[in-house]
C-alpha cells in the first residue's frame, strides 16, 4: 500500500479551512450579538425574547466555545502533522542522496 501526500495542496487546504472556520466564528458572534440586541428590544414579547436568549446561549455561544475550540485545535494539529511529514520527507531525501553519493564512492 502506498500513498503520496502533496504538501502544498494539503497546506493550502488547511489554510483555507482555517479561514472558513474564522469566518464562521465571526458570523456566529455577529448572530449572538444580534440575537441579544433583538431580545433586549422585545420587552412586550417575553416568549420571543426568551427564545432568542436560548438561541444565544445554547447554539451560538456553544459554537464558539465548544465547536470553535475543537475546530481550531484540529486545524492546528493537522498543520503540525503536515509540517512533521514535510520535515520527514526532506530528511529521507537528504539521507538517500547522501547514501547515493557514498555508493558512488565520491563525496561532494
Amino acid at each position: 500500500m502506498t500513498f503520496e501526500l502533496d504538501y502544498g495542496d494539503s497546506s493550502a487546504a488547511v489554510t483555507s479551512t482555517a479561514g472558513t472556520a474564522e469566518d464562521l466564528r465571526g458570523d456566529f458572534q455577529a448572530g449572538h450579538q444580534a440575537a441579544g440586541e433583538v431580545a433586549d428590544t422585545l420587552t412586550n414579547s417575553p416568549v420571543v425574547a426568551g427564545a432568542l436568549t436560548s438561541l444565544r446561549g445554547e447554539v451560538l455561544y456553544s459554537f464558539d466555545s465548544v465547536i470553535g475550540s475543537s475546530t481550531r485545535h484540529n486545524i492546528s494539529a493537522t498543520g503540525q502533522a503536515l509540517e512533521i511529514y514535510r520535515e520527514g520527507d526532506e530528511e529521507m531525501f537528504d539521507r538517500a542522496a547522501s547514501q547515493e553519493v557514498d555508493a558512488e564512492g565520491t563525496r561532494p
